[in-house]
């Protein structure tokens, strides 16, 4: 019977671990949903949105004008636990990105994506 109880407490302690380890990220990414790539809108509050990672805790999101190769604001760079995120923008040209993170990691940007504001 003690045999029995050090196994079931052994195999508890182990199966309970995995709700502490961070898994690395370095080299995954998230694949962005939405808005469309060079989507040109009369809308000011644009929803981002991107496909979740597993092991991702956190997810951060930045947003440039009017591209990451010539920027000339940074409009955000936030850390958010969802894999949504609303903002109004002014009229103008943007280009966002988002990644997973953890507290032990982080992961790649992997695509970029643009966005017109007219009016």
């Amino acid at each position: 019977m003690n045999k029995l109880v050090y196994y079931l407490l052994f195999f508890l302690l182990i199966t309970s671990c995995a709700d502490f380890i961070e898994y690395p990220l370095e080299k995954e990414s998230v694949e962005l949903k939405a808005p469309a790539d060079d989507l040109s809108t009369r809308d000011s509050v644009i929803t981002f949105w991107w496909n979740t990672h597993q092991d991702a805790k956190y997810y951060r999101i930045q947003i440039v004008s009017p591209s990451f190769e010539n920027s000339a604001q940074l409009i955000l760079d936030s850390l958010v636990d969802k894999n949504q995120f609303q903002i109004e923008l002014n009229q103008g040209e943007y280009q966002w990105q988002a990644r997973p993170e953890n507290d032990g990691s982080v992961g790649l940007f992997q695509e970029r994506r643009t966005l017109r504001i007219i009016k």
